[in-house]
Parts: C-alpha cells; structure tokens; sequence
C-alpha cells in the first residue's frame, strides 16, 4: 500500500475511535444563546449520553417575570440528576421586565424560542437528542406551558411540567390585587379591558389545544399569588380536548413547596415522564 494511503488510512481509524469514544459527564456553565447578558444557558450533561437516546429537560425559573435567576435550580438540578440520570438538563435564563418597552411581554417568551432553537441546532456538537420536555416554575411554568402549546413539530416537546404557573391572564389579573393588577397591565402593555386580545395571546389556556403535548399541572391550595384555580380551568380544558394532563394538587401548600412535597412532586412527575416522555 503506498505511504499516502496508509496515511489516510490511519486518520480515518483515529477518526472513527474517536467519534466512538463514549461522552463523559459534563456541566457547562453560562452558554450564550443570543445577545444580551440575560441570554445565557447552563448544561448539564450526563456520561454516555448520544444524539439518539439522551433526552433534555429544560429549566424556565420563576419571580414573576421581573426577578429570579438560573440560579434558583441549583438546589433542584442534583435531585433531578439522582432521579434521572441519563437526561440532559438546560437551565435557562431570560429577559425580565424593568418596566421599558423593549422588556415588556413578549420578550421573554422570546428568550425561551431563542433557548430553544440553540439547543435544537447544537443537539448533535452537545450529543444528546432532539426530544426535549419543559418544566418551569410560576412565571417559568407559564412561559413553559405556552411555549410547548405555541410550538409546532418538530419543534413541539415532548411534554410540559408546570409549578404553579398562570394559564389564563386576565384571570389572573381579576383575581389580584391593586398592586399585582398594576404590574401585570405594566408587563402586558394594557389591562384586560383595554386590550383582551393582549392577554389571550399571552395565555397558555388559550394556546392549548387537541394537538398540545402531555401536561403535569403541580399546585398548592393555599396559593394567594397564582389562584389553584389557574390549574383547574387549564387541566379542565385539556381533559375536554382529551389531551393527556396529571394534576397534583396540595390542600395546605401556598405558591412552593416545602421539601417532603417537593420530592413527591418529582416522583410523580417521574412517572408522568416514564409514561409520556420517552
């Protein structure tokens, strides 16, 4: 065989072993996903993940769509690791509303098509699969839900967890107070009299559908910042619609949960996951 073949030959093995080689865990911090210092992503990826089986679950944090952080998953991350420890996890931040035009809805559900479109387009240089679920928390959890049912394949998710998220806006406004109702009109641009068409476009509820993804709706009876009512209108809708949605519901818990209901609500949306998202 001459010299030059042999040459390409061994480049070629090299290639192949190490493009076989098996992925090692990794956390890669504050990955930019657009432009602006809000714009960032943390990864956490397992060992031995692949483009084909590794699935992803991605975080959308909470604070009322003017304050929270990435950050506020970090006591989360390692319990969903223990319990999943084969999934990649995205942990995203976005834009949060500091009463100018530019931060005003939408631009941090935006942030999340942005979020989302990157890790979708890097699946293959981070090796895990296009099969990614949403799990958000109050403001993150209405970001996740109307994100997963404005979405359309194959860009949809698989499925959506939501802690006490609002689903319907102008419900929500009603059901707050002077205060709240003013800072809600200040992130929508209108009050629900004054523009309905603002606060539908803004409600997950009014995006859901017969063809929206599998829901877990997790939320306490107690809470006085997004009613349990919230959960109830949208879990009583998708079951009219027929689409496939769990609903736990906490008699004595307020907007969170403490610890022993925290670890109960990721075991039973473990099991929504081993159902729906596969």
């Amino acid at each position: 065989m001459k010299p030059a073949l042999v040459a390409i030959g061994l480049l070629f093995l090299i290639s192949c072993t190490k493009n076989n080689k098996p992925a090692s865990a990794e956390t890669i911090l504050n990955v930019s996903y657009g432009t602006g210092s809000k714009k960032t992503l943390d990864l956490y990826l397992p060992a031995n993940r692949t483009s084909l089986n590794t699935k992803v679950l991605i975080l959308i944090h909470g604070g009322g769509w003017v304050s929270g952080d990435k950050a506020d998953f970090n006591a989360m991350i390692p319990m969903l690791q223990f319990q999943n420890p084969d999934m990649a996890i995205a942990n995203i931040n976005y834009t949060l509303f500091d009463g100018t035009p530019a931060s005003k809805f939408p631009a941090c559900y935006n942030d999340v098509v942005e979020a989302y479109n990157y890790l979708l387009e890097h699946s293959d240089h981070y090796q895990y699969a296009k099969n990614f679920a949403l799990l958000g928390t109050s403001a993150g959890g209405h970001l996740a839900l109307l994100y997963t049912y404005k979405s359309e394949v194959p860009k949809k998710p698989t499925a959506v967890v939501s802690f006490f998220g609002p689903t319907d806006m102008a419900d929500l406004y009603n059901q707050s107070n002077a205060d709240l109702q003013k800072a809600i009109a200040l992130f929508i641009g209108a009050t629900p009299s004054s523009n309905l068409t603002a606060y539908q476009q803004a409600s997950p509820i009014a995006a859901a559908n017969i063809s929206s993804s599998p829901t877990m709706l997790i939320h306490g009876s107690l809470d006085t910042v997004v009613n349990v009512s919230q959960a109830v209108k949208l879990k009583d809708w998708l079951t009219q619609v027929k689409v496939p949605v769990t609903y736990v519901n906490y008699p004595t818990e307020g907007h969170g949960l403490n610890s022993n209901n925290l670890l109960d609500a990721l075991t039973k949306m473990n099991t929504f996951f081993s159902t729906y998202f596969r």
